[in-house]
C-alpha cells in the first residue's frame, strides 16, 4: 500500500473493516472510522491471523497494538519489539521470558496470554487479552483523594496476584502504577486491577 493510499484509507478499530471511499462510520458496528496511522504495521496482518487495528502504547523497547484475530473475531493486545530494536538479542529474549512467565500463571488479576510466536524474520510477538480501562496512575489521578474502602480491595487484589506469581516461581520485578491496568468486572459492578508487563520478570 502506497503512502497516498494509506492516507486515504480508514479503518474500524473494533472489527478491522477498511474503507477508501470516504465513509465515516463502519457499516458493521457503526464505529467511527480512523485514518490509517503512519505506523506501517497498522492495517496489516501479523502471523497470518492478527489484523493490527491501532497502536495502544509505546515504550522504550516495545509497542503494544490493538489487533483482531481474523478467524476467532476477538480483539487482542499484540506486543512487539520496536522495529529499530529488532536486532537486539537481549530485548528479544526479554519478550520470550515474559511469554513464558505469564503463560504459567492463571489468576484473575494477571493478564492472560493467548499466543506467542515468531515472524518469518525471527521477530517475536506476544498476544494478550485486550483490556479496556486505564493504568492505576491515571485512575488515582482521576479519583484522588481515594478513601480506604476504595483502596483496600485494589491493594488486596494486586497482592493476591503477586503472591500467586511467587508461588509459581515468577517475580515481576517492575511493579508500578503504570504496569497495573484498572478495568471493570463483566457486570460493571467491581473495579478490577490487572497486573501486566512481565518483561523483566525472573523465573
Amino acid at each position: 500500500m502506497s503512502d497516498t493510499e494509506r492516507k486515504q484509507t480508514s479503518i474500524c478499530t473494533e472489527c478491522g473493516f477498511m474503507s477508501a471511499d470516504g465513509a465515516r462510520f463502519c457499516p458493521h458496528d457503526s464505529t467511527e472510522l480512523e485514518s490509517l496511522s503512519d505506523d506501517p504495521l497498522v492495517g496489516t496482518i501479523v502471523a497470518d491471523r492478527y489484523l493490527v487495528l491501532s497502536a495502544l502504547g509505546r515504550g522504550g523497547m516495545s509497542v503494544v497494538y490493538k489487533a483482531r484475530h481474523q478467524y476467532m473475531h476477538r480483539n487482542v493486545a499484540l506486543k512487539m519489539i520496536r522495529a529499530e530494536l529488532e536486532e537486539d538479542s537481549f530485548l528479544l529474549r526479554r519478550l520470550e521470558v515474559e511469554s513464558k512467565a505469564v503463560s504459567s500463571l492463571k489468576h484473575p488479576n494477571i493478564v492472560p496470554v493467548y499466543d506467542f510466536g515468531k515472524l518469518d524474520d525471527g521477530t517475536p510477538f506476544l498476544v494478550m487479552e485486550y483490556l479496556t480501562g486505564c493504568d492505576l496512575k491515571d485512575h488515582i489521578d482521576a479519583n484522588a483523594p481515594m478513601n480506604y474502602q476504595e483502596v483496600l480491595p485494589l491493594f488486596k487484589d494486586i497482592c493476591d496476584a503477586l503472591a500467586h506469581a511467587h508461588r509459581n516461581g515468577v517475580i515481576h520485578r517492575d511493579i508500578k502504577p503504570s504496569n497495573i491496568i484498572v478495568t471493570r468486572s463483566e457486570d460493571e459492578k467491581k473495579i478490577v486491577p490487572i497486573v501486566v508487563d512481565f518483561g523483566i520478570a525472573r523465573m
